[in-house]
């Protein structure tokens, strides 16, 4: 499960979006937008640099937004979670999963982090 995110800085939002997914640890990552070299060469650069508070401060929104799920693995009773696995069976606790998930497919997902300066 993944998407995209848009950014803002002091009110004002970057046209790029941010890719947001479930890494293998169970826990929701982000990536900045990309750029892919347009003379076919094997270069992908970040078209964003952000400084160390500001991606802590949008890791921490993230986390307390999106619910861990259960990581690769062999879990109890010999269940292993793998790429193949569905994302029904990840879930640790639905009701709160659920919850978030009706607020993300409504569009009505905004989370704010302060990040105070040096």
């Amino acid at each position: 499960m993944g998407g995209t995110f848009v950014l803002a800085l002091d009110g004002v939002a970057l046209e790029q979006r941010f890719s947001v997914y479930y890494a293998m640890n169970g826990r929701i990552e982000f990536a900045p937008p990309w750029v892919h070299s347009p003379v076919r060469l094997p270069i992908t650069v970040s078209t964003i640099e952000l400084d160390q508070q500001t991606q802590a401060a949008i890791q921490r929104a993230l986390d307390r937004t999106f619910p861990v799920i259960r990581a690769y693995g062999l879990h109890k009773k010999g269940k292993i979670v793998d790429a193949n696995s569905s994302l029904k069976g990840r879930i640790i606790k639905r009701p709160a999963f659920d919850a978030q998930r009706a607020i993300i497919d409504a569009g009505n997902l905004s989370v704010e982090e302060l990040v105070s300066a040096g």
